[in-house]
């Protein structure tokens, strides 16, 4: 029932490894779930609670942020800095338009790869249609992230599963290396 082969797959893809990794999520400073309930029911609940308490613990006079999206508030989503509520099954939408306007504003630190024929498609107009999430929310995300020190993003969670899981997890692995 708790099949995480997306995530393997999207791996292999991506990385020419067929694996489900451990997110250092301790060792970053912003944290962007799409939809993962890694406090209860992702891959190792008590693993990533415990990462998650380094992450979000103050050091040096500051804390990692969190944001988490999804369409219903979880126990995940109620320890986040910035819950983002969003229409179900629209997490590769919001990946996609976030990397549109990182690349648009040349935020990105390395290229985006060319796998993508409508890219261009997911302005913020279309992707916060499509998604139910504000254009200055999208935007906010997108700077955050690209901004942050160090930033890592998460998906591939039981809770937003729907037929773009495979492309959703491929879509957030580019938005972590364009920013990387």
């Amino acid at each position: 029932a708790l099949s995480y082969e997306h995530i393997a797959l999207a791996n292999d893809i991506s990385f020419g490894k067929k694996l489900i990794p451990t997110y250092k999520i301790d060792e970053t400073d912003y944290l962007l779930s799409f939809g993962v309930d890694f406090l209860e029911t992702w891959l190792s609940p008590n693993e990533y609670s415990s990462r998650f308490v380094k992450m979000h613990s103050v050091k040096n006079n500051s804390k990692g942020k969190f944001v988490q999206i999804e369409p219903k508030l979880t126990l995940t989503g109620a320890k986040a800095d910035d819950w983002v509520p969003s229409k179900p099954s629209t997490n590769l939408y919001l990946a996609l338009g976030l990397i549109n306007y990182i690349k648009l504003n040349k935020l990105n630190s390395k290229p985006v790869p060319s796998v993508f024929n409508n890219l261009g498609d997911f302005t913020l107009n279309k992707t916060s249609e499509l998604t139910g999430i504000s254009i200055e929310s999208i935007e906010r995300i997108a700077l955050e992230f690209a901004e942050a020190k160090s930033s890592l993003a998460i998906a591939g969670g039981i809770a937003s599963s729907d037929e773009n899981q495979l492309k959703t997890v491929l879509s957030v692995n580019i938005l972590n290396y364009i920013t990387d």
